[in-house]
């Protein structure tokens, strides 16, 4: 595992269903909390998560003069809402990916 000093992880748990259809218009993801000063998505897929449909946004941006790179889990339904973020500065995010990648796939929920 990697020196994981300059990297940060964030969950948002809700009890509301939240529409997790992005849009790049404002600079802004108002949903999730996160303003940029500019942005550009550069993955975004589904993906199966210990039985759990996750949307994956991978994206960059400028946050109060800081170039960062997001990697998030986010899944909504009647149940709630569930926001999982790990970030770096941009230049980082490849030596922290994959411990990135092993938090993320950590996600699982409990039944009621």
């Amino acid at each position: 595992m990697s020196d994981i000093e300059n990297s940060f992880s964030e969950l948002k748990v809700t009890f509301s269903e939240i529409d997790f259809s992005f849009s790049e218009k404002g600079n802004s993801f108002s949903n999730i909390g996160i303003t940029f000063s500019d942005i550009e998505v550069e993955k975004e897929e589904e993906r199966m998560v210990n039985g759990i449909l996750i949307k994956y946004i991978q994206m960059s941006g400028t946050v109060k003069g800081i170039k960062f790179t997001y990697a998030g889990y986010y899944c909504s339904n009647e149940s709630g809402s569930i926001q999982f973020l790990s970030f770096t500065g941009k230049s980082l995010f490849k030596d922290y990916q994959n411990d990135f990648e092993d938090l993320l796939n950590g996600l699982v929920t409990l039944q009621k």
